[in-house]
């Protein structure tokens, strides 16, 4: 019961800052293809690429990990660790061209990330009590991603794209540092 209590911080505490990430440039997403030199088309067709990617990722990604051969606690850091290196990749596109193999990217860590903490989270709760604690696991996700944007537009205006992508690359690491946590944790209890 304590191992259960103890996956399931990491792994909220890893989602929360996840989506905190993300939270501070994801309304502002419009605006970053503008300044690269996209159009309203190149917006919407990005975010159809992406969310297209994403769901076929997820769907691929999800029968892979129901494979023993998986362990979802490592995905989470494969997953996470995609976010990261997303983030710096902010910090250097300078054309829609090269925001396009990033959206790709995203969908990647995405696919990977979402099935394992969702197996994950449904593993480590308690009986009786699911209802509940997916409640907690997505509303205070939506509580964050509320403060992050309200944080983001606030980063933005005062310092760019530049500094919320930074302040996004150190929310992605410590999202990733916490999964890496985790999988310690589940580490201990597979013989190797």
């Amino acid at each position: 019961m304590a191992k259960n209590k103890k996956n399931i911080k990491f792994l909220l505490l890893a989602s929360y800052a996840n989506n905190l990430g993300w939270g501070v440039y994801a309304p502002l997403y419009a605006i970053f293809v503008l300044k690269l030199g996209g159009t309203s088309f190149d917006v919407s067709f990005l975010w159809s690429i992406y969310a297209l990617l994403t769901g076929l990722l997820m769907m691929l990604f999800g029968r892979l990990e129901n494979s023993k051969k998986y362990n979802p606690a490592l995905m989470l850091v494969i997953g996470y660790g995609l976010f990261v290196i997303i983030a710096i990749g902010f910090l250097y596109v300078h054309t829609v061209h090269q925001f396009y193999a990033l959206q790709i990217l995203l969908a990647f860590a995405m696919g990977i990330m979402t099935p394992a903490a969702r197996a994950s989270y449904a593993r480590a709760q308690k009986k009786g009590k699911e209802a509940g604690q997916w409640g907690l696991f997505d509303g205070e996700n939506y509580i964050l991603i509320a403060i992050a944007s309200f944080s983001g537009g606030i980063l933005y205006k005062f310092g760019g794209f530049h500094s919320l992508f930074i302040a996004m690359l150190a929310i992605q690491l410590l999202a990733t540092y916490l999964a890496i946590i985790n999988l310690r944790s589940n580490m201990s209890k597979i013989n190797l």
